[in-house]
C-alpha cells in the first residue's frame, strides 16, 4: 500500500492510493469532513470510507488482500493526521 494526502486550508482533502487497485487512485473529500482545518470527528470516519470506495486491493507476493483492507483505513488516518500537523506547523510559522 502507498498513499499520499494533500490538505490545504480551505480546500478538500485529497488523497492517492497505490498498490491498491489495477490503476493509481486519486480521491477527492466531497464532505469537508476531512478539510485541513478540523480535527478528527465523528464524520470523518464515514468521509474516509467514502474515500476508499474506489480501491480494490488484491493478493499477490507483496501482501494478502486482507492486510491490504485492514491496513487502508488505519495508514490513510495516520497520514492525515501528519499532513493537518505540517499544515498547521505551516500556519504558525506563517503568522509570526
Amino acid at each position: 500500500i502507498n498513499l499520499s494526502v494533500l490538505l490545504e486550508a480551505g480546500r478538500p482533502a485529497r488523497m492517492a492510493f497505490g498498490a491498491v487497485a489495477p490503476t493509481p487512485i486519486l480521491s477527492v473529500d466531497t464532505t469537508g469532513a476531512l478539510e485541513g482545518g478540523r480535527e478528527w470527528s465523528g464524520a470523518a470516519d464515514p468521509a474516509l470510507a467514502s474515500m476508499l470506495m474506489a480501491t480494490r486491493p488484491i493478493s499477490d507476493v507483496r501482501g494478502g488482500r486482507d492486510y491490504r483492507v485492514a491496513m487502508l483505513p488505519v495508514l490513510a488516518r495516520r497520514a492525515w493526521q501528519t499532513a493537518r500537523a505540517r499544515l498547521n506547523r505551516s500556519s504558525d510559522v506563517s503568522h509570526e
